[in-house]
């Protein structure tokens, strides 16, 4: 079996970048489209959107309703009845998949708000913190001065 010199590798394949003109180029990540999405920078209000769409179009009616009426309504339902046996297994599992997926969702949600509720108790109490310590800072520098004037 051959050795493999990786660095004679990694040498021809810079030289032909190079030599092909190669530029880096590579999009932002802003730039990159997801499904005809942009993913942008994150924003909980727009996920917040997402998950209420998730809870209202999660459902898939297997018997939905037919619009016409007379021979064409009577006919739509034969064909129906006909096809349900083929479709309804299909939307049945759609539906679960579907339940799965909100219930994820919402999990993840819950996460994140709990998460960020977090954060902003923890950011208060660092915020509290830091004032305490300049408190505890000046008394301590006052006692300094103190026992410094007193001393003399």
């Amino acid at each position: 079996m051959d050795e493999v010199n990786i660095e004679q590798i990694m040498n021809e394949i810079r030289n032909e970048i190079q030599n092909n003109g190669f530029e880096d180029n590579c999009p932002a990540f802003d730039d990159i489209a997801v499904h005809k999405f942009n993913v942008g920078i994150w924003d909980l209000d727009e996920f917040e959107d997402s998950v209420l769409q998730v809870n209202e179009n999660q459902y898939i009616d297997p018997e939905w309703k037919i619009p016409s009426k007379g021979i064409k309504k009577i006919i739509k339902l034969v064909i129906r009845k006909i096809v349900n046996t083929y479709t309804r297994p299909i939307v049945d599992d759609q539906n679960l998949y579907n339940r799965n997926l909100q219930s994820s969702i919402n999990m993840i949600y819950s996460y994140i708000v709990e998460n960020e509720k977090y954060k902003k108790r923890q950011q208060r109490m660092m915020e509290h913190m830091e004032e305490e310590n300049l408190v505890l800072k000046r008394q301590l520098s006052e006692l300094q001065n103190r026992k410094e004037h007193g001393a003399e």
